[in-house]
């Protein structure tokens, strides 16, 4: 019971396996690292080295990742925190590079290769588990960000050649040109998420089994998918792919365009299109407009 222990009461962490050597790792919870023998069953902890600026305290939601490649003790790290922020969440995306060394007394400790690649980014609303979807390959990693009901943010990841893992290098998130759609059912469904060697990205959905109800009362949705409805009926699985071109149909995250979900800038860019053009941004204007009771009076509200 002690291995899944965790201070927060909504936290993914699945359980990572070399692919060549007999060993998984998983982390329980902050700065907790466990490592076990496929073979022996011995079972060693020790210390984790989280990102700085990720706040664990105030998480709401958390997933932990390790991904392993290669024949080396190498590891890539991806945590994202998930911290109410007024009606919505203020997501945290890390992704740090890890050393498993072996100390002279054979005990087992984890350093980090260079500094994390990371980036913050809102949503306005509460999201289901699985609360992101990622797809691995030994030269980057695909994650689709919350919501994964509608319209989710995908990124992207190139990593550095191993050799450069030790230096200052930070490697640079990216998302795709065009908005990738999701179906509105895809949190219910047991959602996967792959990448192929010629970078096609690849959604699988099992089958599905839960009541008929309008996604309108769920409190995660807002926008445009507030008016699908789920059947009861079972569903066959299936798949939807997209073909990406690294070079083409990838571009560098935006701090400032591409902080935001889609249906967050939808909602601002339709009150900026209410607000008019003939009002500057973001100066506030005041309209008179006569009183009901008595035309002599001017009521003046404040927008």
């Amino acid at each position: 019971m002690d291995l899944w222990r965790s201070q927060c009461s909504n936290t993914i962490a699945p359980v990572a396996f070399h692919p060549s050597e007999p060993w998984a790792c998983w982390s329980p919870s902050a700065h907790k690292f466990c490592l076990a023998s496929t073979a022996t069953g011995k079972i060693e902890r020790t210390t984790l080295p989280e990102p700085p600026d990720v706040d664990f305290g105030s998480a709401q939601s958390i997933h932990k990742e390790f991904y392993a490649s290669g024949t080396d003790d190498r590891l890539m790290y991806l945590v994202l925190a998930a911290t109410p922020l007024g009606t919505g969440m203020q997501c945290h995306l890390s992704v740090s590079r890890l050393e498993l060394v072996r100390k002279g007394d054979d005990t087992l400790e984890v350093s980090a290769l260079g500094p994390s690649s990371t980036l913050s980014y809102f949503v306005g609303e509460v999201s289901l588990n699985p609360l992101i979807l990622t797809a691995w390959r030994p030269d980057h990693v695909c994650v689709a960000l919350p919501p994964l009901s509608c319209k989710p943010k995908i990124v992207r990841l190139p990593f550095p050649p191993r050799s450069q893992w030790g230096r200052d290098n930070q490697p640079a998130f990216q998302t795709p040109r065009e908005s990738i759609v999701f179906p509105s059912s895809t949190p219910f469904c047991h959602p996967r998420l792959s990448v192929d060697e010629k970078g096609i990205l690849s959604l699988f959905l099992t089958a599905q089994s839960f009541a008929s109800k309008p996604l309108k009362d769920a409190p995660n949705l807002i926008g445009p998918c507030e008016t699908a409805t789920v059947d009861n009926t079972e569903q066959g699985p299936f798949h939807i792919s997209w073909s990406l071109d690294s070079r083409t149909d990838w571009r560098d995250w935006d701090a400032v365009t591409d902080s935001g979900s889609e249906q967050r800038n939808s909602m601002e860019d339709e009150a900026r299109r209410l607000r008019g053009s003939y009002v500057a941004p973001g100066q506030p204007f005041i309209v008179p407009v006569r009183s009901g009771l008595d035309y002599r009076t001017k009521m003046f509200i404040s927008c």
